[in-house]
């Protein structure tokens, strides 16, 4: 079946940036509307309630905005000026209650009646209102003459004045140029959209960790299983090879025992035979063990008890080779490990193999247990040749050997086997020169 590649850090990375700023734009936008519609709302409520705190202040009655009010209308003339003042006004215009203008900026209109306009009607019946037009993009003839500026709109309103007992006296249409206004919705925009821009950014930076995260579990799970369905077809060949081998092998054996016993000229070459045989068998039996599947019995273990005895059994041939060993225990702590003592061994009979081998001319092993923080170190160090560079990478994978024999199981074995009990087998030169393993376990 055809594996369907999917990189998954780099479509979260384009579709999830993708999605985080278009949200965060549209954010971004929603809140400087919903800010700017709220100020213009607000200022257009300041300047209501300066109108009306001027007619109580002055005691404007209904007569002073009746439809037969003239300009030379003291009171009338006076609430004008208090309109004139207001900063930013481009034009102003009060109606009577009839829609007749009593007094405007623009001389021209005073005394006009303006039955069809909308606003003006919904004015009469309370309501404010208040909207920002767009200088280039309005189109009302009555609009043409104001000057906007650089700033390219403004502020049309119709605000209701109430009088002394809260009735409608009056209505002023208002066409004002909010330059504060405008530098505080700058300011508020830009405080929007970075807030935006950074809250966009450490979620997108936070999710991105999290996916990136998994995606390395994921990918260390896809390796993991592959590596188990390749043991698996491993375990199914190496336990038909033993089965076949086997057999002729015993018998293979068990006549060159024979010819040792009845023909002594050829002894020397039936010893070599089981010699052969028996490196075979030592073969077959490393295949097996490394393909092996069944639950460890793991329990709680002195772990320099474990070095001690593992070195002890191979002493002799440490010895025959010429390789001197010491064991230096330098932990504070003399707690156990709970791990399988018979595959643990067979790790550790793997690394000290592993080490023999490289020092062909004799040589000096030594074995240190420290702790670390909360973990165990068991530490084998050789002087033998070192592991080159271009081989550092591959040195404990299945099958990779330097060596004219052997299957190149020993370290992956070793690294394996570690691994079932949630520790770690590290590969390294040493700094006086020689190979380094180290392997770090959990204490109890």
């Amino acid at each position: 079946m055809r594996r369907v590649s999917f990189n998954l850090r780099l479509w979260f990375f384009l579709t999830g940036f993708g999605v985080i700023a278009t949200l965060a734009s549209v954010f971004a936008v929603t809140m400087s509307n919903f800010i700017f519609e709220i100020m213009v709302d607000r200022e257009v409520e300041v300047t209501r309630d300066f109108l009306e705190s001027v007619v109580r202040a002055e005691r404007l009655g209904p007569a002073v905005f009746a439809p037969a009010a003239t300009i030379d209308n003291e009171g009338l003339m006076s609430f004008a000026r208090h309109i004139e003042d207001l900063p930013g006004t481009l034009r102003a215009n009060i109606y009577a209650v009839d829609r007749s203008i009593l007094w405007s900026t623009d001389a021209a209109l005073i005394g006009r009646r303006f039955d069809d306009n909308d606003e003006l009607r919904a004015a009469l019946t309370g309501k404010m209102l208040g909207e920002v037009v767009e200088a280039d993009a309005d189109a009302k003839t009555e609009h043409a003459a104001l000057n906007v500026g650089d700033l390219g709109y403004f502020i049309e309103a119709y605000i209701p004045i109430r009088g002394m007992r809260n009735d409608i006296v009056a209505v002023v249409e208002l066409y004002k140029l909010p330059v504060a206004l405008d530098a505080a919705l700058r300011s508020g925009r830009r405080i929007v959209w970075l807030s935006a821009a950074g809250g966009a950014l450490v979620l997108f930076v936070t999710l991105f960790w999290i996916v990136r995260r998994a995606a390395r579990l994921i990918e260390g799970q896809q390796l993991a299983l592959s590596h188990m369905e390749a043991l698996a077809a491993l375990g199914q060949m190496a336990g038909g090879v033993a089965h076949n081998l086997r057999n002729p092998m015993a018998g293979i054996r068990s006549s060159a025992e024979l010819i040792q016993l009845e023909s002594p000229d050829g002894a020397g070459l039936a010893a070599d035979i089981v010699g052969e045989v028996d490196r075979m068998e030592r073969t077959v039996r490393q295949l097996l063990e490394f393909t092996r599947t069944e639950a460890p019995t793991p329990q709680r273990v002195d772990p320099f008890g474990l070095v001690s005895d593992n070195l002890a059994l191979q002493r002799p041939a440490l010895e025959r080779d010429g390789i001197e060993v010491s064991v230096q225990d330098r932990r504070q702590r003399r707690k156990g490990v709970h791990v399988d003592p018979v595959l643990i061994g067979q790790a550790l009979t793997s690394i000290v193999v592993n080490a023999r081998e490289a020092m062909v001319n004799g040589g000096r092993l030594q074995v240190e247990l420290r702790d670390v923080g909360s973990k165990l170190h068991i530490v084998y160090t050789d002087n033998g040749p070192g592991v080159t560079a271009d081989i550092m990478h591959r040195i404990s994978e299945p099958f990779f050997t330097t060596k004219t024999r052997g299957l190149g199981l020993g370290l992956a074995l070793a690294r394996r086997i570690v691994e079932r009990f949630d520790g770690t087998l590290e590969i390294a030169n040493a700094p006086g020169g020689g190979a380094c393993v180290t392997i770090q376990l959990s204490v109890v």
